[in-house]
């Protein structure tokens, strides 16, 4: 009932990192059989884990993996989560990816001044992110909230000519607090 709430009959992608965040594993089969198809993993072995439940959901990888991983991604139908350039320019198209931006949180992701050279690379290697997302750093906090989803937005319209499937913005806080456009 809170998913349902909270997601304000959007689709969700449920992070079920750290062991559910400590409520067991087995919690993602019982959100399977609810309905829920996408989950949120910090590593590539979480994400195997949430794969033996089923095949048929997705599952992203919000932590940048090492490039060794890729093709352990790919064979798996995992998303993962690109952040920087030198990792951006071994992406192939084969690689169902996600760009992080860094629009306050101070942590990971693309930063500003590095949106050109990423569309750059993105045009040169004919290749195409599946999602754009970042962080709410401050959630309880609504003018910094307000400064990261106006900037997330300017963000998305600079990648409104590339075919992006899932672009979001979020934290726990923020998604019961804020109704943040796609």
């Amino acid at each position: 009932k809170n998913i349902k709430y909270i997601s304000k009959n959007k689709e969700v992608c449920l992070m079920v990192k750290g062991n559910c965040y400590g409520m067991g594993i087995e919690s993602i089969g019982q959100l399977i059989e609810l309905g829920y198809d996408y989950f949120g993993v910090s590593t590539i072995e979480e994400a195997k884990e949430v794969r033996k439940f089923s095949d048929n959901v997705n599952v992203l990888i919000v932590v940048p993996v090492e490039d060794e991983h890729f093709e352990e991604a790919i064979s798996n139908n995992f998303e993962i989560t690109i952040t920087d350039i030198e990792q951006l320019k071994k992406v192939d198209k084969r690689i169902k990816f996600h760009l992080k931006f860094d629009t306050g949180m101070g942590r990971i992701g693309f930063k500003n001044e590095e949106i050109k050279k990423v569309q750059e690379i993105i045009i040169e290697n004919k290749i195409s992110p599946f999602g754009l997302f970042s962080h709410l750093a401050k959630a309880s906090d609504d003018n910094y909230t307000n400064v990261q989803v106006d900037f997330f937005k300017e963000i998305i319209k600079q990648f409104k000519r590339f075919e992006i499937n899932k672009i979001h913005i979020q934290n726990t806080v923020g998604s019961i607090r804020f109704d943040i456009p796609e």
